[in-house]
């Protein structure tokens, strides 16, 4: 930065003045005029130069603190940044803020002041507050909202419009991720060369996966890792010998060569556990000894190999409808509810089993009253009771079938109507109990298929969402006339927040958005498929928080008896092979600088905590990165701007040093800088020389005295 460029003090506060026509200032002016590098880098600093400070910008806030943007905006040109980044906060949070209360003019005078200032505004970040996620994840209690996603991707588009009202031309809109929480080991970045990430000890041991209804989106269950399940254990073509065989469902017409686990009927046939009906046609084996059927203890590893077998058996199924591909924890709960509608099943098939000979004799003995009422009505009635010796004689086979005992003193029609009662009683038991029992097998089963792991659910859901909002800021840039396009830049958050915190999370995020974006455009705007992958790279990348992920060192495990220093040349090592995968699938769009030491969130200036931050962003500078880069250093905001200028070895260009120098800018120092007024947005609380007010006392209107 040029420090004093017009005028030559001994720091901000110094008073004492130069003039820019004296022959010193002259002399060192145009001396500089033919070298690159006025007066050089000084102190502890790279020795090789990798951003200046022009190129390293800030992030601003408003609210509590900060005020406006306006007043954000001028703290920061104070402290000579030449690139901001408007962090919005929810809007009516506080009077005056947040994106819906800025009107027109004001954003107009937000733009005015940083050209004025030659500052760029270069990125929008939306509402911490609100947007923590773009799937409408809203916790294991409430699951997915419809609701809660649309307020989001909303707050996403306000934030993109602001950014084409406001940004210099073009630029990020950040967006934090945390999309749905998933256990560390079970990622297939939990092991690595480096070494190991574990969320908590007993984590391997433990951890729970959870089940969402797609229909809803409602959380209805969960796959615990040490939940032990037993189901029949159903004859299989290992049990009956069939190994090898080629054999074929007779329902569904489905093939194969049939293996050890494949299940078969009592006819020795294949049964296709695609077909529901015919998963109720397994053979489940019985225990003679013990007088009951046998069951089959299956672990999380039993899980986990079925659903291999799973997949692998309807690989062209799958190719056909990915929906079916299985995950464990979607196998655990499918098995979990195929076991419970079999039960209803069974129920109903108990109460059910007389249900014809039932219904046949109530049938019967409805036509039967008939013919005896008429033949009662008929008969005189001292007659009658000869009809009831002889009915009775020579249907007492036929009542003791259908549990009638002849009563004495009783007609044919009286018994026949308390057994067409007591049949109907019996049927109407047999409705309620077999019928609702059926529908409530069908109900689970139907539920079967609308099950998806909290992990595909939610991909689903953030893809849609990243592909809307990447759409929507590629219209505005074209709306707007802005020749750098407006991009959403999804930020990796803490590791414990979820899903795209983790690099390769974040990064296959950002490629799913890519891809379902490029094919909306193909089918709904009818653009190449050349254009439109062009059109989604633009619109979709990610803002890579250099903190945040060295937060992942809290999870990282240390190996027995490592040293510390092993310990973090592994996880450095770590880092930077992340930083170098994001760089070489084309991802990264923007980057926020801060540091810390990797157990909690310290927003540090660069080079004030122990991450490889300086390294990281080196590899990027020098492998074609021309994106924004701007410090978040708020832990030890004094020094936010000039320890990262610092960090990142920016000179401090100086026309001269202290008045007297022998040399020009020798004695220049940061520390000239540190403890001066530089970056201050507040008068001084002094004055002093030529500047202090006079002690003469004098009219408030200044009128001289005569």
């Amino acid at each position: 930065m040029f420090f004093n460029e017009h005028g030559i003090y001994r720091s901000a506060m110094d008073h004492s003045y130069v003039d820019s026509a004296s022959t010193n200032f002259l002399a060192g002016y145009e001396a500089s005029l033919g070298t690159p590098d006025i007066g050089g880098p000084i102190e502890a600093v790279p020795k090789a130069q990798i951003l200046t400070t022009g190129q390293i910008g800030q992030t601003l806030g408003e609210g509590r603190g900060s005020g406006t943007f306006l007043d954000s905006m001028k703290a920061a040109i104070y402290k000579g940044v030449t690139s901001v980044e408007l962090s919005l906060s929810a809007s009516g949070s506080e009077p005056n803020i947040g994106p819906d209360l800025y009107s027109q003019e004001k954003r107009e005078e937000l733009r005015s002041l940083a050209r004025a200032n030659q500052v760029n505004i270069v990125s929008v970040h939306t509402p911490v507050q609100i947007v923590a996620n773009m799937s409408g994840y809203a916790g294991e209690q409430r699951g997915f909202l419809d609701e809660q996603r649309e307020l989001q991707v909303n707050e996403v588009k306000k934030a993109i419009q602001f950014a084409g009202d406001t940004t210099t031309n073009g630029g990020a809109v950040v967006v934090h991720t945390g999309e749905f929480q998933r256990p560390f080991v079970e990622q297939p970045w939990a092991q690595n060369q480096y070494g190991e990430f574990k969320h908590y000890e007993e984590e391997p041991l433990k951890f729970v996966k959870y089940l969402v209804d797609e229909r809803t989106g409602r959380i209805v269950g969960d796959a615990r890792k040490n939940q032990v399940v037993f189901e029949p254990l159903y004859k299989t073509a290992g049990s009956e010998g069939l190994v090898g065989q080629r054999a074929r469902d007779p329902v569904s017409g489905k093939e194969k060569v049939l293996d050890a686990e494949d299940w078969v009927d009592m006819r020795g046939n294949y049964i296709d556990p695609l077909t529901d009906t015919r998963l109720f046609e397994r053979v489940p084996e019985w225990n003679q000894d013990f007088t009951r059927f046998k069951t089959k203890r299956m672990t999380w590893d039993d899980f986990v190999k079925r659903t291999q077998k799973w997949n692998k058996d309807h690989a062209p199924d799958i190719a056909q409808n990915p929906k079916i591909h299985r995950s464990p924890e979607e196998m655990f709960f499918i098995t979990m509810r195929e076991n419970e509608a079999l039960q209803y099943r069974g129920s109903s098939l108990f109460h059910g089993r007389f249900y014809h000979h039932e219904r046949d004799a109530m049938n019967k003995a409805i036509e039967a009253l008939k013919t005896w009422e008429k033949i009662e009505q008929e008969t005189p009635p001292e007659q009658r009771w000869r009809y009831f010796r002889d009915w009775s004689s020579r249907h007492a086979h036929e009542l003791a079938t259908y549990r009638l005992v002849p009563q004495e003193g009783k007609l044919p029609s009286e018994i026949l109507k308390q057994f067409i009662e007591d049949q109907g009683h019996s049927l109407r038991y047999a409705h309620e109990a077999s019928g609702s029992a059926d529908a409530r097998a069908d109900t689970l089963l139907e539920d079967t298929k609308h099950m998806m792991s909290v992990e595909k659910y939610g991909k689903m859901k953030s893809t849609n969402s990243y592909a809307e909002v990447g759409i929507y800021a590629m219209d505005l840039t074209r709306d707007k006339k802005l020749t750098q396009p407006i991009f959403v830049a999804p930020e990796n958050i803490f590791p414990e927040m979820g899903y795209a915190s983790h690099p390769e999370e974040m990064t296959q995020l950002v490629l799913d958005g890519r891809k379902l974006m490029a094919d909306r455009l193909v089918k709904e705007r009818h653009m190449s498929q050349a254009e439109a992958e062009q059109k989604a790279a633009q619109h979709i990348k990610t803002t890579l928080d250099t903190e945040h992920l060295g937060m992942w060192k809290r999870y990282f495990q240390k190996k027995q008896g490592e040293t510390d220093d092993h310990f973090n040349k592994r996880f450095n090592s770590w880092y930077l092979d992340q930083v170098k995968k994001m760089h070489e699938k084309g991802v990264i769009g923007h980057i926020h600088i801060a540091d810390g030491f990797g157990y909690g969130h310290a927003n540090l200036p660069a080079g004030q905590g122990t991450m490889p931050i300086v390294d990281a962003v080196r590899y990027l500078k020098t492998h074609g990165y021309k994106g924004a880069y701007l410090s978040e250093g708020y832990g030890d905001a004094p020094r936010m701007m000039r320890d990262t200028w610092k960090a990142f070895g920016s000179p401090i260009y100086s026309h001269t040093g202290p008045l007297g120098s022998s040399r020009w800018g020798s004695d220049v120092r940061w520390s000239d800088v540190q403890f001066s007024y530089f970056g201050r947005n507040v008068p001084p609380l002094y004055i002093f020389g030529s500047y202090s007010p006079s002690t003469e006392w004098k009219l408030w209107s200044e009128v001289p005295f005569e």
